[in-house]
């Protein structure tokens, strides 16, 4: 199984773009939405918030994970430790991860990226117009 993951803060901007994020993965690489969509936070997105980003992409699988006792706290350098380190014992039912950050939105895809994927140990994306 596959999921595509990303980490989000609890600000209202910060929804903005997760919700422009999930619609865009929504058009291109889960139409079907068979692949999970998995928020992590620190414990600080609210029931309402999370019910109120569902509800925007509802074709979405969309799970919030609280990562509160493995966050540092310390910004980018608890981001990096997560996404290096701690991102595998919340991932470790997956086969495949793919990590689209809130700020990014995906306006095509030609492939199954999972599919492509598979040959691969480590996939680095790289920005193209």
């Amino acid at each position: 199984m596959n999921a595509i993951v990303c980490l989000c803060k609890s600000t209202p901007s910060a929804y903005r773009e997760l919700i422009e994020r999930n619609i865009s993965i929504s058009k291109t690489i889960n139409k079907e939405g068979i692949h999970p969509l998995i928020v992590f936070h620190e414990n600080n997105i609210s029931d309402k918030d999370q019910f109120f980003i569902r509800k925007q992409t509802p074709n979405q699988n969309i799970e919030f994970v609280d990562i509160s006792s493995s966050w540092g706290g310390h910004g980018y350098t608890s981001m990096c430790k997560f996404f290096y380190y701690d991102i595998w014992n919340y991932c470790k039912d997956y086969d495949n991860i793919l990590r689209v950050d809130t700020d990014c939105l995906i306006r095509r895809s030609d492939y199954d990226i999972f599919e492509y994927s598979d040959s691969c140990v480590f996939v680095s994306p790289y920005f193209w117009r």
